[in-house]
């Protein structure tokens, strides 16, 4: 399972170097949910609002 998220994170690297400015808001876009999602409260990608551990 350890190896299988360090592949998805190395293939993400590698798309981000190729096509980098749609990663870059891609990433944006998750780390600010995330962010959002561990301060508790906020919405995810698609505007849903969630409280964390739900």
């Amino acid at each position: 399972m350890k190896y299988l998220i360090l592949i998805i994170l190395f293939f993400g690297f590698v798309s981000g170097k190729e096509i980098q400015a749609q990663n870059l808001a891609w990433s944006k876009t998750i780390n600010l949910s995330y962010q959002n999602y561990t301060e508790g409260v906020g919405t995810d990608t698609l505007g849903n609002v969630f409280v964390a551990g739900e």
